[in-house]
C-alpha cells in the first residue's frame, strides 16, 4: 500500500450524478500538468519525474520523515499535514521553512550524499524494478525525498492561491 502526495493548488470537488448517497464535496489537489522549471527528478525515480506528486509506501514514507526528523510535521495530531488520510491541508511559510531547515541539516550531516535510487543491475532485484543499465551509485533516498517536498512546497507558496498537500 502507498500514499499518493499532491502538492500545489487547493481545488474543492463536486459529487457527480444525483446519487443521494453522495452529497459531499472534497478538496483535492491536481497533478501538474507541464513542465515547471528547476523542479527535481532523480535516477529510479521515472514515476515522479519532475512532477508535483509522490506514491512512496507507507513505510518508506514514515522512515523518511523519521530520518529526517520531520515527522511530527506531517502526522503531528495537531496540525501536522498529513495527519488523516485522505485528507488536504493548507501549506504555510511555516511548513516550507521546516522542511528547507531539515533538508540543510540533512545536507550538513551527510555532505557527499546524492539524492535518489539506484537501478543498476545488481541493485534492481524486485520485480517492479528495471535496471537503466547505468553504473552502481550510491544514492540516498532520504535527500532526494527531501529535495523534491523542500521544492514543491515551496512552489506552491509562490505560485497558487490556495496552496495545499493532499494524500490518498
Amino acid at each position: 500500500m502507498s500514499y499518493s502526495i499532491y502538492i500545489g493548488e487547493a481545488v474543492v470537488r463536486w459529487p457527480e450524478g444525483d446519487d443521494d448517497d453522495n452529497n459531499e464535496p472534497w478538496i483535492t489537489v491536481n497533478g501538474i500538468g507541464r513542465e515547471v522549471p528547476g523542479a527535481p527528478s532523480f535516477r529510479g525515480d521515472c514515476m515522479t519525474g519532475t512532477g508535483n506528486s509522490r506514491h512512496p509506501g507507507y513505510c518508506a514514507w514514515d522512515n523518511f520523515l523519521r530520518a529526517s526528523s520531520i515527522h511530527d510535521l506531517m502526522f503531528g495530531t495537531d496540525g501536522g499535514l498529513m495527519r488523516s488520510h485522505p485528507g488536504c491541508f493548507v501549506l504555510r511559510e511555516q511548513d516550507h521553512g521546516a522542511v528547507r531547515l531539515a533538508l540543510e541539516t540533512y545536507r550538513s550531516a551527510h555532505p557527499d550524499a546524492k539524492p535518489g535510487w539506484c537501478c543498476c543491475d545488481d541493485c534492481s532485484t524486485r520485480p517492479m524494478d528495471k535496471s537503466d543499465n547505468l553504473p552502481h551509485e550510491d544514492l540516498d533516498a532520504t535527500l532526494a525525498r527531501l529535495t523534491w517536498l523542500e521544492f514543491w512546497i515551496r512552489w506552491a507558496l509562490d505560485n497558487c492561491e490556495h496552496p495545499a498537500i493532499y494524500n490518498h
